[in-house]
């Protein structure tokens, strides 16, 4: 982690390392961790799952920043990095579940460079977006979606005030990867104050040694539910959701 945190901060400084912080091994261990078989299989669930025409020149914009590692996949014109079909996967998916996201006041635990942030900023213009991640982190965020001239972001650590409550929660992995002190923080300011969430987890075969496991998630007051990760990245992953009210899962675990 304090690699992961020194790239960052020196990214923010440094031009030079900014160009290519997505492609420095303790960045890519903690953010750019998608394999090119993981963006195989996110890129056969967008074929499967989503019916709109995707704009892939506008996707791949998110890969202009950082060097990241590219693969070149079957169907699609230019090369992309797995991390960036993954975005394009939960945007995808968080429409599906909860509608247009445009009239939201969105909430991330956890937001790596911003990707994600920039990805449903191509579809829509959330009400407000709110990124939570330590400092170093969200400066190097905050950098990164300037340039894209993105507006409207409010940026919080874990000790900031949260009085409004949010509409949406979202959290890829980063909320079972922080030790439950950490997380009972979340909860108490962001999780449990908000309509509807969507966290991806890798918390499941943990048993609670480090993180809140399986059954500590599911007493939220949210009264959230898990399915399956779909496609699979990891066999104790799953995703964790509150506040749907569409048919979209036909079962849980």
């Amino acid at each position: 982690m304090k690699e992961y945190l020194n790239i960052c901060r020196n990214a923010v400084r440094n031009e030079g390392i900014f160009n290519n912080f997505r492609s420095y091994a303790p960045y890519i261990n903690v953010v750019e961790a998608c394999g090119e078989s993981h963006g195989q299989g996110y890129l056969d669930w967008i074929k499967k799952e989503v019916s709109i025409v995707i704009d892939w020149e506008r996707v791949c914009l998110n890969d202009v920043v950082g060097n990241p590692k590219l693969y070149s996949y079957k169907g699609l014109d230019k090369p992309i990095s797995p991390t960036t079909l993954r975005y394009v996967k939960v945007t995808a998916e968080l429409f599906k579940i909860f509608g247009s996201l445009g009239d939201r006041d969105i909430v991330e635990i956890g937001v790596g460079y911003g990707g994600l942030c920039k990805m449903i900023h191509n579809y829509c213009t959330p009400k407000s977006y709110t990124l939570v991640d330590l400092p170093d982190v969200l400066k190097l965020t905050s950098k990164y979606l300037d340039h894209f001239n993105i507006k409207n972001l409010v940026f919080k650590t874990s000790d900031s005030d949260f009085k409004t409550p949010s509409d949406l929660c979202i959290s890829n992995y980063a909320f079972s990867e922080i030790q439950k002190e950490f997380q009972e923080i979340y909860v108490d300011k962001i999780i449990e104050h908000t309509e509807k969430g969507y966290m991806i987890c890798n918390c499941l075969g943990r048993n609670g040694e480090y993180g809140m496991s399986f059954l500590e998630i599911l007493k939220l007051k949210v009264n959230g539910f898990f399915v399956r990760e779909d496609p699979l990245t990891s066999e104790e992953n799953a995703l964790y959701v509150w506040g749907s009210k569409t048919n979209y899962f036909c079962d849980g675990i």
